[in-house]
């Protein structure tokens, strides 16, 4: 990329035969196929609006391209880009030059040039533990159109090789770069000393912050290129400050990845260890001393320069136990790389890769597992954390690498083409196959390419700005961007949270902290709140350089009285402390229903370099409803409720005429999601994946319920969800589970067995009868059920689980110690592995149909179980309840003879030649198809045609956000549900016989409503067996 004279050029081509000109392929590497494209997304804005989930220009011009951008504090933005001609001049030590520095202020989008007066071009930064900003390495100097320059002729630069440049934030336009040839005395207790230079050339160096806020300096090379070569490239590390004598350190893992080892993606790991990857290759490095763990090749792409990938830690949370997950996404498949002075053939017509995969490198056992793939490939797309939890990825291009030359292939001089000019939503935590979303959000009019970054601010929105792929500036196509545009979330023109009490500083464990909310004592909103700290990072070339996600523990009291709730936070995690999240400055958010409050800056640790202070955690308070009463008399001077004597001084304030009761938050209702439920069309239903656990608020007798799960507030299907197991409950008979009617209601809703007005007599006993709850009486035992269980895992698919919804395994429930399981938990620990055997998948086109794990047939519908001819001919006898065979798919094979073995003969229509809302389904035998409308009921054996007044095709458009997901956003797909049909039918046949046995009238004999009772759980109970 660098433009070398004459001399310089001769000197490297030498090299040239001993460059590899092609990745390393081992065995172990995995390759993707050509990836997919979304093509609205290569398509910019051109009206100019302004709207949520869209762009707004701030700035016509911040007077320089943002290569290099990072927040100072609440009100400055400082950017950084390459020395060249840039519009605004400044005059500073070598006279005046184009600046390529300035400070920005992002309250009225004005600018202050800077003078920096060494070459920048791909250096790399990060903040120290005390707060101060440093910026290492470059490239020689340059002068007009990028060419080197011994003199910096034209520009005034000076060699930025081995340039150290710090900065101090500051308010008032006082702070300037400290810089190169000057020294620097440090205010704290540490001493820095020496001169700002490093101990060799580092162009595209990594920079890791350390446990004690200290820095490591990672790689580069000496000269500038397209790709590293063995004759420039710098394999080393070194220390900042220095360490020793500041020699810098040999590091093997570099020299043998090259030639693209440039900007090494690097983490430092709880462990204490470094996660490196360059090319394929990964390892965890031990920096102290000096010993290698390598780790699986990287699959499918090269994530680093010039492949570019988006690359984060995902956030770390008390609900994830603080497990680091990493995450890359894109890049570039290709295998040739050519050399420093370029790729030597047209790569701009190469897609750029949309994979994404995640590790966590502290796994005894570490693995890439392939997450959720882009919606299309991209280069140079970089994440930014919202303080919600959920990711924006944004910037890049769809074709080609980063990097720029003479490029003979393409449009200017940009080695990747295509822009991509929409953003996305990454939500980590929300089920595979939805955690990429883009339903509403709008475009931008710029392109921003090689060169732009983006960071977060303290509003929550994100600045964005650069796009320079050129060697020098230019307003040719691709043209140098110095303008700036914010992107602004679902949630910024909402009220934001206030409160008080926000510390300056956050300590490594130690006693919590108390924040003040006035005004707010609903329940499910003070349950939504997370308190966290992000550190922002430096941000160059798709890189945040330290950017880290962390989410503090917290409790609550709910003071009714005073109207308000007192948030207890806890310090970050005193184990492992710093090297979890590193000493030095952070944004503070406070986030009630997905809403954050504007950002504070706090200064994690204590504020200075050298060993950070760690100590336990000391315990939350347990979190508490301080209940108002209103006094019925005004003698009365203390509450007379139990436990009212724990109350707070402020409980019994005198300010206020009622006092205080101590609620305890132990009376809530929870549940636990046995199946996983995806809904991205109605817009009042939340998803939930198996295991996670929901407060239920609302039961309606048609088994939907209302509950919370995490900040979504919403609808569900109670069948897809189990009752969690008391541990309390394991005295007395009765208490020994649900009873087999309870278990009825978890799907019914309301219904309960005292609503039959005849109590529960005998509903055990039978349940004991059918299942034998005692070993002697032929009941299924634990250890039966659990052989099979294996012997049903150990058959399926490898990797299968990890992108596939499972059932939650009943036996990971609590239990009280030492109970027997009942028959219903026998019951469901087989039914849960006879359920997972159709899991829903994916066709290339984006059709969902169901795989059977066990079988390996495939279907569009799940295929309902064929009732034996013994449950047939239990079923003729029967005037309540219909067999199962009697719905809608029977009507239609009435004169079926003998069933066929279940054999899948896929639809007559494709599912995108179906209207909507029609579905196709599989009648009961197997052997013919009919078509089912779930709204009107109607059925037909011919297939509806989009005139039929009740059917519409799908279009992108009919699909739109649910109020759940404004704190997650979901994939706009059509709902996925996941359940057998025979505890669909049962369900609406229990319905309908209560609803009939309850109607006003004679009263019912008491054996004949036990009969019905007894047919309905044996009907369940043969269908949930027979799988």
């Amino acid at each position: 990329m660098t433009y070398l004279l004459f001399a310089t050029l001769f000197t490297l081509l030498t090299h040239l035969a001993l460059i590899p000109t092609a990745i390393a392929s081992p065995s172990s590497v995995v390759y993707r196929d050509t990836p997919s494209r979304a093509e609205s997304a290569f398509r910019r804005d051109e009206s100019g609006a302004v709207s949520i989930l869209g762009f707004e220009q701030v700035s016509q011009s911040m007077g320089v391209s943002a290569q290099m951008m990072f927040l100072g504090g609440k009100n400055k933005v400082y950017v950084l880009d390459k020395t060249e001609n840039n519009p605004v001049n400044i005059t500073g030590k070598y006279g005046t030059h184009p600046a390529w520095a300035v400070e920005y202020d992002i309250n009225n989008n004005t600018f202050r040039a800077m003078d920096v007066y060494s070459n920048t071009f791909c250096a790399g930064g990060g903040v120290l533990g005390n707060g101060t900003w440093v910026v290492f390495g470059g490239n020689q100097p340059v002068t007009t159109g990028g060419v080197a320059s011994v003199s910096g002729a034209a520009y005034d630069d000076v060699d930025g090789g081995t340039a150290i440049r710090m900065l101090n934030p500051c308010d008032d336009e006082s702070c300037q770069w400290i810089q190169g040839e000057q020294s620097y005395d440090i205010t704290d207790a540490s001493d820095i000393g020496g001169w700002l230079q490093m101990s060799s050339r580092r162009w595209y160096p990594t920079v890791e912050v350390l446990p004690d806020g200290s820095m490591i300096i990672v790689g580069g090379d000496k000269n500038g290129g397209y790709v590293n070569t063995p004759g420039q490239d710098n394999p080393t590390y070194e220390f900042f400050p220095p360490r020793g004598d500041g020699s810098p350190v040999d590091l093997d893992f570099l020299s043998e990845n090259l030639p693209i080892n440039l900007y090494p993606l690097t983490w430092l790991m709880p462990s204490g260890l470094l996660f490196m990857q360059a090319n394929r290759t990964t390892i965890l490095y031990d920096y102290n001393a000096n010993t290698t763990t390598n780790l699986p090749d990287m699959p499918y792409a090269a994530r680093v320069y010039p492949g570019s990938a988006a690359t984060a830690m995902l956030p770390l949370t008390p609900d994830n136990n603080y497990t680091v997950t990493l995450l890359f996404c894109g890049g570039t498949n290709t295998t040739e790389y050519g050399s420093d002075i370029g790729p030597g053939y047209n790569v701009t017509a190469v897609p750029a890769d949309d994979t994404c995969v995640r590790i966590n490198p502290d796994d005894p056992n570490p693995t890439y597992l392939d997450d959720d793939y882009m919606l299309e490939g991209r280069s140079m797309g970089q994440f930014v954390f919202l303080p919600d939890g959920t990711m924006w990825m944004g910037n890049g291009v769809g074709m080609g690498t980063a990097g720029y030359g003479d490029n003979q292939y393409s449009v200017g001089q940009a080695f990747g083409q295509d822009p991509i000019y929409i953003p996305a939503i990454y939500n980590w935590s929300a089920p595979l196959g939805t955690r990429w979303n883009r339903t509403g959000l709008s475009a931008s009019s710029n392109e921003r390419m090689y060169h732009s970054t983006a960071i977060l601010l303290p509003d929550s929105s994100i600045l964005v700005s650069g796009s320079n792929p050129n060697k020098d500036f230019t307003n040719e196509q691709w043209r140098s961007r110095t303008d700036a545009e914010k992107w602004y979330p679902w949630f910024y023109n909402l009220a934001r949270p206030t409160y008080t009490g926000v510390p300056t500083s956050i300590s490594y464990g130690g006693a919590s902290f108390d924040l003040v909310l006035p005004g707010l004592t609903d329940t499910a909103s003070v349950e939504s709140i997370k308190v966290v700290v992000i550190r922002g990072g430096f941000n160059t070339h798709a890189i945040g350089f330290g950017q880290r996600y962390l989410e503090l523990s917290s409790s609550y009291t709910i003071d009714m009285t005073n109207n308000n709730t007192t948030l207890h936070v806890s310090q970050l995690p005193g184990s492992p402390g710093p090297t979890l999240f590193q000493p030095g400055p952070a944004m503070f958010f406070l986030v009630v229903n997905g809403v954050p409050s504007d950002g504070e800056f706090v200064m994690v640790g204590s504020g200075q370099l050298g060993t950070q202070p760690t100590t336990t955690n000391a315990p939350l308070p347990t979190s508490q409803i301080l209940q108002a009463m209103i006094n019925t008399t005004s003698s009365t001077t203390s509450s007379t409720a139990s436990g009212s004597g724990t109350a707070t001084g402020a409980a019994t304030s005198a300010k206020s005429a009622a006092s205080a009761v101590v609620v305890p938050v132990i009376s809530r209702i929870f549940i636990i999601a046995a199946w996983a439920f995806v809904s991205a069309v109605d817009p009042s239903a939340i998803s939930f994946r198996a295991g996670e656990v929901i407060e239920v608020f609302t039961r309606l007798d048609s088994g939907w319920w209302d509950g919370v799960l995490g900040t979504q507030r919403g609808w569900f299907p109670s069948n897809f969800t189990e009752a969690i197991l008391d541990e309390e409950e394991s005295d007395g008979e009765e208490e020994e589970g649900m009873s087999v009617l309870d278990d009825a209601e978890w799907g019914l809703g309301a219904w309960n067995g005292s609503g039959l007005g005849y109590g529960e007599t005998g509903l055990e006993e039978l349940a004991r009868e059918m299942m034998g709850e005692r070993e002697e009486e032929g009941g299924l035992y634990e250890s039966e059920l659990e052989g099979i269980a294996r012997s049903r895992r150990n058959g399926r698919r490898r990797g299968e689980t990890e992108r596939t919804i499972t059932s939650l395994h009943p036996s990971a429930l609590p239990r009280p110690q030492g109970r027997e399981p009942s028959s219903e938990e026998e019951l469901k620990l087989l039914d849960a592995e006879l359920e997972d055997a159709w899991v829903p998948s994916l066709t290339p086109d984006g059709q969902i149909y169901y795989h059977n794990t066990q079988t390996g047939e495939d279907s569009w519908e799940i295929p309902v179980h064929t009732p034996s001819l013994e449950e047939e001919h239990e079923g003729q006898d029967d005037d309540i309840f219909p067999s199962s065979s009697s719905g809608p798919s029977s009507i239609l094979n009435e004169s079926s003879g003998s069933h066929e073995a279940d054999v899948f003969r896929p639809p007559p229509k494709a599912r995108n030649d179906i209207p909507y809302p029609w579905v196709a389904r599989l009648s009961d035998d197997g052997r013919e198809w009919y078509y089912y409308h779930p709204i009107t009921g109607q059925t037909r054996s011919d297939c509806p045609t989009p005139r039929d007044p009740t059917a519409v095709l799908l279009d992108d458009g009919s699909q739109r956000l649910s109020v759940s997901s404004l704190s997650a956003i979901q994939s706009p797909q059509a709902s996925v549900v996941v359940q057998r049909k025979e505890i669909g039918d049962f369900a609406r046949r229990m319905r309908e016989v209560l609803r009939t046995e309850l109607t006003p009238r004679d009263r019912p004999i008491m054996g004949k409503l036990v009969d019905n009772v007894k047919e309905a759980l044996r009907e369940i109970c043969q269908a949930a067996v027979a799988g």
